[in-house]
């Protein structure tokens, strides 16, 4: 009787074991399929990654980034050669300090637009070649008569050019802010239009008693 009982209690043991045993198997099953799920077992990542379809792109930029610092460049070129002419050609100090300004503010520019468009493979205009279409552009005959002015005749001329130029230039930096696609180019333009007003403001001020 008592024999009995030993063998009930150590079926009842083995089967206890047995169910443990299955329990535990099962539950490291579970924790090996949730490894292969998120990447060996280790912590998951709820961030949203690039998919193989998409294109990760630091530069974008389109036709009218090109088309603005293009004509920028050529633009910026025209402003710089005639800032430099007032050297030797007028004694005006004021006329003398915003040609000064406007070649400080437009050399850093032309080397980054310049920059820009060797970045995006493309040519920036030659130095020198003679660009039509441009708004704000100097024809070349009246940069020609700049050139052989001197004193208030040099003056009134510089300024009226000089304005014009920089009309040109806020209207290019509006065109830019409204459909560009590189965020350099737009910040750049938008500096632009700030600091063009200011001057063109400045020469129209200039121009008042000159002309």
């Amino acid at each position: 009787m008592y024999r009995g009982r030993r063998i009930l209690l150590r079926a009842a043991q083995q089967f206890v074991c047995g169910a443990v045993l299955v329990i535990v198997t099962g539950l490291a099953l579970t924790g090996c399929g949730s490894g292969d799920d998120g990447g060996g077992g280790g912590p998951t990542n709820s961030s949203p990654q690039p998919g193989a379809g998409d294109v990760v792109q630091d530069d974008v930029h389109n036709g009218q980034d090109v088309a603005f610092a293009g004509s920028m460049i050529a633009h910026h070129r025209q402003g710089i050669e005639i800032a430099r002419l007032a050297t030797g050609r007028t004694r005006n100090e004021k006329v003398l300090a915003i040609a000064k300004q406007i070649e400080d503010e437009q050399t850093p520019e032309l080397t980054e637009m310049t920059g820009w468009m060797t970045e995006w493979g493309k040519p920036p205009p030659a130095s020198g070649a003679t660009i039509t279409g441009i708004t704000g552009l100097v024809p070349p005959a009246d940069l020609a008569r700049l050139r052989a002015a001197k004193d208030t005749a040099f003056d009134r001329a510089f300024l009226t050019l000089m304005i014009s130029h920089h009309e040109g230039g806020v209207s290019q930096s509006r065109d830019e802010q409204r459909t560009g696609a590189d965020e350099r180019a737009r910040g750049l333009a938008e500096d632009m239009a700030g600091s063009e007003q200011e001057r063109l403001t400045e020469l129209n001020a200039l121009a008042q008693p000159a002309r």
